[in-house]
């Protein structure tokens, strides 16, 4: 009878003791972006329309961590502090601000679509145009 208490005592301390084992092995979500790099995004169907546009490729730490519209602030931020002085992120039309919303809407867009595009592809210098307007194109700027 002794050995089965002892049996409990040792099921119940190795029962106690893995939810705290798999608490300390749930990613860290803190730093989303895994990696970003700049790009050229082909933009334009005619000959008048056609050109491309400097893109920043964004990809997320998908490693147990999930994403969502909610995350678009925080995304950002992030981005901005990376990204947001270098060269490719500069436009003789928009000004910052313009280029912050612009790339706002794409952002969200993206992490609304189900799944989420790998990579994300933000374009700083496309014209900024509404949330609206960027869902009903599927996310694709003008």
């Amino acid at each position: 009878m002794k050995t089965s208490n002892l049996a409990w005592i040792a099921l119940s301390v190795i029962a106690g003791v893995l939810p705290m084992e798999h608490a300390s092995a749930d990613p860290d979500c803190s730093e989303p972006i895994l990696k970003a790099e700049w790009g050229k995004e082909k933009v334009g169907t005619s000959y008048f329309t056609q050109g491309t546009y400097d893109s920043l490729q964004v990809y997320l730490d998908r490693a147990g961590c999930t994403y969502g519209p909610a995350d678009t602030e925080r995304i950002l931020q992030e981005i901005l502090a990376r990204y947001e002085s270098a060269p490719e992120w500069t436009s003789p039309k928009l000004n910052a601000q313009q280029m912050r919303d612009s790339v706002r809407f794409q952002l969200e867009c993206q992490l609304s679509q189900s799944p989420i595009p790998d990579p994300i592809t933000l374009e700083p210098r496309r014209q900024g145009v509404s949330l609206d307007a960027f869902k009903k194109m599927n996310c694709n700027t003008p």
